[in-house]
């Protein structure tokens, strides 16, 4: 665990407006594409994947670009301000064939509209409640603590992993009875997937939420 450095770019989280993608410079799919040449297709979708959650689940305003939950492509364009339709149009027929990516998009929202702790708004509210995860150089997150009079629950932890293994991660003793939101593929709502052994699984390019009830 760790200190949030107080020194920021802004006074509260509510300021900053987090994006990966936006209608200027390349989509993320087209950048993913351009820096990583001779990684599969699987393996882009997750880093892609990864990025958004990054934006949806990080404290500030979400902004998410029109496209950006089906991998929109621009062809590799990067200024398409005068590229006409057959660059800037939404492919329709790509969100249709995406509909797995849409669907972990969706999940993720939920998610954090669920919890007020994953939207706090406010300085004292980050200081209060949240702390830095350091668990592995391929690993960053964070967790919120001693939130159970604002969403009943007594923690929640966000990790989002870049490493390409899949990684077991040893919890603390005093870690027992977390159980996930997100495993890093699926959501679980009714049923409980608990942390199993007190070991934390997390599968390459993800992220993961758990929650401590």
């Amino acid at each position: 665990m760790g200190e949030f450095n107080h020194l920021s770019l802004f006074n509260h989280p509510y300021q900053s407006i987090n994006y990966v993608e936006s209608h200027d410079n390349h989509t993320m799919w087209d950048r993913l594409q351009l820096s990583n040449p001779n990684e599969s297709e699987d393996i882009l979708k997750k880093r892609h994947l990864l990025g958004t959650s990054l934006v949806l689940l990080s404290y500030g305003v979400p902004f998410i670009h029109c496209g950006q939950e089906f991998f929109r492509t621009k062809m590799g364009t990067e200024n398409s301000y005068n590229a006409g339709d057959t660059i800037n149009s939404i492919d329709w027929a790509r969100a249709e064939r995406e509909k797995n990516a849409i669907s972990v998009i969706k999940d993720l929202i939920s998610i954090r509209k669920r919890f007020k702790s994953l939207r706090f708004s406010l300085k004292e509210e980050i200081q209060g409640h949240v702390k830095p995860i350091n668990l592995h150089q391929d690993i960053i997150g964070y967790q919120v603590s001693d939130i159970y009079e604002i969403d009943g629950v007594q923690g929640i932890m966000v990790l989002f992993h870049n490493g390409t293994n899949d990684m077991k991660i040893a919890m603390n003793q005093e870690e027992l009875g977390w159980v996930y939101l997100w495993d890093g593929k699926k959501k679980y709502d009714t049923e409980q997937k608990v942390v199993d052994h007190n070991q934390l699984n997390i599968p390459a390019l993800s992220t993961v939420i758990i929650v401590k009830y």
